[in-house]
């Protein structure tokens, strides 16, 4: 909501929780936020809200609907590198999933590992990964990927790609048909389901 007319609870306890923005204040304050939610929760009253900046990004992913023509990638360097990787257009004819994740999202992690595991299984019937590690304090990466013996195809920014495809949190996956459209995107980090991705590879794609 934008603005509060009346809000009453008999427990008067408000909690708002802090969200780290760097270039901001010391303490990750906000000059202003455009969204808040408040619900109750385990007998404490709960505000949530987003910064200007979060609902940019938001607005930016609301974009990208099925059938539209996805955006590159910008990459500062490559990990396992994939010829043409920044260019997704030259895919075209392919299946091509695009993986945002961060080291220390535990959720983007293990469908890394599910998606690694996709990538070797289907690739010869077409299917391209792409995990996009686009956030800050990138620099454990290398490592993090050595240590599990990964073998797709990685990129490494700290942050544009995931602003051009409007990004705020991880993990979020999309999915490219052949004709290199936009064929479904996650709302809750969810990952592409067996059968949909089986659809997709056989050039039919089910709605649900």
């Amino acid at each position: 909501m934008n603005h509060w007319d009346t809000l009453i609870r008999l427990t008067p306890t408000l909690f708002v929780p802090q969200m780290p923005n760097k270039g901001a204040f010391p303490d990750g304050a906000f000059l202003t936020w455009d969204d808040v939610h408040v619900w109750d929760s385990s007998g404490m009253l709960i505000a949530s809200y987003a910064s200007p900046f979060t609902l940019q990004f938001k607005r930016q992913y609301h974009k990208l609907v099925r059938g539209a023509i996805p955006l590159n990638i910008e990459a500062q360097r490559w990990i396992n590198p994939i010829e043409h990787g920044d260019r997704i257009g030259w895919f075209k004819g392919k299946v091509v999933l695009l993986h945002f994740w961060a080291t220390w999202s535990p959720e983007s992690v293990e469908q890394l590992a599910h998606y690694d595991e996709l990538y070797k299984k289907h690739k010869d019937q077409g299917l391209v990964v792409i995990a996009i590690h686009s956030a800050e304090e990138a620099d454990d990466v290398d490592t993090f990927i050595a240590e599990h013996g990964y073998t797709l195809p990685i990129a490494v920014d700290e942050g544009a790609s995931a602003q051009r495809y409007g990004i705020w949190n991880f993990p979020q996956s999309v999915l490219l048909d052949r004709d290199g459209r936009i064929a479904w995107l996650s709302q809750e980090g969810e990952a592409p389901s067996p059968a949909q991705l089986e659809y997709l590879l056989n050039d039919a794609f089910p709605t649900h």
